[in-house]
């Protein structure tokens, strides 16, 4: 299935429901890849995490949006909160790479 297009996410506190929201790094793509901090929004809803480059308000478009659905997820010991996530994008693999500041974080993110 293709990837949704952005829509505008509002966050929302995990207390409120079961949204997970919070900083994490991701590995740029590109010629230089690099570490960047990004904030993501889980939405149970819809089955899909967006990240952003700021904590977003109300309508934010996010910066990337990925369906979950069909995604695979594996921790990453080599790094201390590093996961990947193994999706689709355009019919070809793309794997992300994410960093949470802790291992228990991390498990929080892909529980």
């Amino acid at each position: 299935p293709a990837t949704p297009p952005p829509t505008p996410m509002t966050p929302v506190t995990p207390a409120e429901g079961e949204t997970k929201t919070g900083w994490m790094q991701k590995l740029g793509g590109g010629l230089f890849k690099s570490w960047q901090k990004r904030f993501f929004i889980i939405r149970p809803e819809d089955g899909v995490l967006g990240y952003f480059k700021t904590i977003p308000g109300d309508g934010a478009m996010p910066q990337g949006l990925l369906e979950l659905k069909g995604v695979k997820i594996d921790s990453d010991s080599s790094r201390v909160g590093g996961f990947n996530i193994m999706a689709s994008k355009k019919g070809k693999p793309k794997q992300y790479q994410l960093q949470a500041e802790t291992d228990s974080e991390r498990d929080a993110w892909i529980a």
